[in-house]
């Protein structure tokens, strides 16, 4: 089975009103529908969801711009729009978070380019909307920094797998499962993205490795939006059920970094294929792994030892996390230089890991400072206090400093990236302008969806929304289902697309003997 996985982001928005107004201004979702009805105006974005079908884009822009009808205007900024070459937009159904389902991509480096891509199109449109007593505000961070009230967006990995392992970790809990787990809880260190302080009442410090830890609760459970599990067992696969299954990962990070988001969605993909493939093989499991999490995060020179459970002698002894980790990044390698078939990034992203393990294990942190968001960020905010502000951070209350507080949060701004392009530039950023999408074409649709998202079911949308005949005779129903015809949505064809390798570019190639010309 190839490795194939997608990322779901929610990003915050604020509104923010400029110092002195004290008049109205639109809502959150009101931003949200606005910024659809762009997407739909300027991106080439087409209606999702079967409620859609029923009227005309005239009709549905109407609906997203603020009219009468609060009904249709939940239904349609819920259910979103879809970019062929990028994914869904939509409002996250608990919060008013404006979140994007990328296209499943089997790269985790051409998965960050849809990922900034989509991130630069919510700043332009913010910066679109904003008004002259007004502000939109957005970050991609999943804390809002508010302490014990903090809210957190999520950040979830969708990985393709067997449905067999999906029942053997989620319905069988065994070995796999603690394995698993194991994975979960050390990954942290080379995807997190750093945050000053605590949330929720945790144990407090001055800066942790991640900031989703903090709200983190117990092992397994279907929660995503409040207390929130290690391992989320939701069974919506987004295709045929009886062959895959999703795992919906929901503890991934705000990442800038292009190799700290690649280690979360690759390695966590490469984990789960060895995992199907029994190539996992942990002497050890966690003896409190809920507890070992929220230790990790704040232990940044990676000196505390953790209690774990020999699995041979069920004795218990402690080991400190890097030394866990390096063990897992020996078991992948291994398994990527026999497993046959594998992309050639797989043992690229493997081997990098193991060479940052090895220089974070002897105290040397120079290379993680520019490739981990968590630490990339911690060297700047220091540098940027010293240069500038002459914040001595060697005492622990200048932490709480305002503006100290600001450059953390100002890391994950999407409506006005300056922190981040001092960061880059700071920190020399390792291939943050190699994966990064230009910003002079971001607002031209047409200029970046040549793009083939050639790996997946995903290529044949492009190609029937590329094309002025197919384009207004298609409905996206679901990720599983499109209607086509000029009737009715109800009474039109229906296609399934239920096996997500099916209808990629060399499918497609192979069916049609190349001749991908529709309009006939």
């Amino acid at each position: 089975m190839p490795l194939l996985f997608g990322r779901e982001g929610e990003h915050a928005v604020n509104v923010v009103l400029r110092k002195g107004y004290k008049g109205e201004a639109p809502s959150e979702d009101e931003c949200i529908g606005a910024m659809q009805a762009l997407l739909i105006e300027r991106f080439g974005a087409v209606q999702f969801g079967s409620f859609l079908g029923r009227m005309s884009v005239a009709d549905t822009l109407k609906i997203l711009r603020g009219s009468e009808d609060e009904y249709g205007f939940k239904t349609l900024v819920m259910q979103g729009i879809y970019l062929p070459a990028l994914g869904r937009f939509y409002r996250e159904v608990l919060n008013e978070y404006f979140e994007v389902s990328t296209i499943l991509c089997s790269d985790p480096f051409d998965l960050y380019r849809l990922v900034r891509r989509g991130e630069k199109i919510i700043g332009h449109l913010a910066r679109q909307l904003s008004g002259q007593n007004y502000t939109i505000q957005c970050h991609n961070s999943v804390s809002d920094r508010k302490g014990i009230h903090a809210n957190s967006c999520g950040m979830h990995g969708n990985h393709f797998r067997s449905r067999d392992l999906f029942e053997r970790v989620m319905r069988r809990p065994q070995r796999v499962t603690q394995d698993f787990i194991s994975f979960l809880v050390l990954r942290p260190i080379l995807m997190g993205e750093g945050k000053i302080g605590a949330d929720r009442g945790r144990e407090d410090t001055f800066y942790q490795i991640s900031a989703r830890t903090d709200f983190e609760d117990y092992l397994m459970g279907e929660g995503t939006a409040y207390q929130r599990p290690l391992i989320n067992t939701r069974n919506e696969s987004h295709a045929d059920w009886s062959n895959y299954s999703r795992f919906h990962v929901i503890n991934s990070e705000g990442n800038r970094s292009p190799w700290a988001l690649a280690f979360d969605l690759g390695l966590t993909s490469i984990f789960l294929a060895a995992l199907d493939d029994g190539a996992i093989d942990l002497g050890w499991y966690l003896e409190y792994p809920v507890d070992t999490l929220h230790k990790i995060s704040r232990d940044l020179l990676f000196k505390e030892e953790h209690p774990v459970i020999d699995r041979v002698t069920r004795s218990a002894s402690s080991k400190k996390a890097l030394d866990m980790l390096a063990e897992i990044l020996r078991q992948l390698e291994l398994y990527v230089a026999q497993r046959s078939g594998l992309p050639a990034w797989c043992g690229k992203l493997v081997g990098e890991a193991q060479e940052l393990v090895d220089l974070l294990k002897a105290g040397d942190y120079r290379r993680a400072q520019r490739m981990l968001d968590w630490a990339i960020k911690l060297k700047f905010i220091e540098e940027y206090a010293e240069r500038h502000l002459n914040i001595d951070l060697d005492l622990e209350e200048s932490w709480s400093h305002i503006k100290i507080k600001a450059l953390d949060i100002g890391y994950h701004h999407i409506h006005d990236e300056w922190v981040w392009r001092a960061v880059k530039e700071w920190r020399d950023v390792r291939d943050a302008d190699k994966y990064d999408p230009s910003d002079d074409g971001i607002t031209n649709f047409w200029s970046w969806s040549d793009e083939e998202p050639k790996d997946s079911r995903n290529y044949l949308l492009w190609l029937m929304l590329r094309n002025p005949y197919l384009r207004n005779r298609t409905r996206i129903m679901d990720w599983e289902f499109i209607k086509f015809g000029e009737k009715n949505p109800w009474d039109a064809d229906t296609f399934c697309l239920k096996d997500p390798q099916y209808f990629n570019r060399a499918y497609l190639s192979e069916l049609l003997q190349g001749d991908f010309d529709f309009s006939t």
